[in-house]
């Protein structure tokens, strides 16, 4: 049996002993901290009170021995809710977390810019000026093509930089606290994993955008996937994957059925991923949203 890792870093208290569970979601296609929620069982009453306010969390994940193996970092983000409750004879502690929360809401920017700059010189300089994040990662050609005469920035940072991207057709988040800036097709050029069988894919890719005929669904609707795998503990929106897959599930006029054939040999780009984490029994999967390059 494939044993877990599933440490649980808060404030640098590490919590790798107890029954707990994570639900992680990150995306490349909003600005919104990305989203964690840990629950941790029958932590003792000294440690509830101590966590009560905690400031950070991150989740360290993996296949292998727990004792000799801490795991590659899942999540880093901002505690921004914590709850203790006792159902039955367990106490139950939640803490719902935002990837850069804090500094998203609390910062502010009030600057013109008289020169002409591109998307990224001005979304540096906020970034440089806010503290939003701890670093930036540019994975697009376009922040750099476009330049503005006179630009003024007066509101919050992160309405300032949905803006300045959303003229320029840019995606941003925040990854483990480094904000990340990219295109829709653009990835890192590296490609970080091979997802097939022997890795640990789990059923078969599924094509997300659907259309009514057979060739709509693998040529025009059918280039974003779902794929879902044992826990991909490091993989990141904008990483490249290569997916290898006999068989794939598609939809023709309402009706899913698994097609084989010539299967699946392509790479794609992140845009969307899920984890679940149990550190008993049910899920220690990584479900992933990616788009053809």
């Amino acid at each position: 049996m494939i044993r877990r890792i599933f440490k649980i870093d808060i404030d640098g208290t590490v919590i790798s002993n107890m029954r707990a569970m994570a639900t992680i979601t990150k995306s490349i296609l909003k600005s919104d901290p990305d989203f964690c929620e840990v629950t941790i069982y029958n932590l003792a009453i000294e440690t509830r009170q101590l966590f009560s306010t905690a400031k950070k969390l991150a989740i360290y994940g993996g296949h292998g021995d727990p004792e000799t193996n801490d795991g590659e970092l899942v999540y880093l983000g901002d505690i921004i809710n914590v709850q203790n409750r006792k159902e039955n004879t367990e106490w139950v502690s939640i803490y719902t977390c935002g990837d850069g929360a804090s500094a998203i809401k609390q910062s502010v920017i009030n600057k013109t810019y008289t020169q002409p700059m591109t998307p990224k010189d001005i979304i540096t300089d906020i970034v440089d000026a806010t503290g939003i994040s701890s670093a930036i990662e540019f994975v697009s050609g376009e922040s750099e093509a476009k330049t503005t005469r006179s630009y003024t920035a007066n509101g919050d940072a992160k309405g300032e930089i949905d803006a300045i991207c959303n003229s320029n057709d840019l995606y941003w988040s925040i990854q483990d606290d480094v904000m990340v800036v990219t295109d829709a097709y653009t990835s890192r050029q590296r490609l970080s994993y091979i997802i097939r069988v022997e890795t640990g894919m789990i059923g078969s890719p599924e094509w997300v955008n659907r259309g009514t005929t057979t060739n709509k669904v693998n040529n025009i609707d059918g280039n974003l996937i779902k794929v879902k795998s044992l826990l991909i503990p490091s993989i990141k929106p904008c990483d490249q994957i290569n997916i290898v897959s006999e068989l794939f599930e598609t939809k023709v006029n309402g009706v899913t059925f698994e097609s084989s054939g010539s299967g699946i040999s392509a790479n794609f780009k992140v845009e969307t991923i899920s984890h679940s984490m149990n550190t008993h029994d049910g899920e220690f999967s990584t479900e992933i949203e990616a788009r053809a390059l």
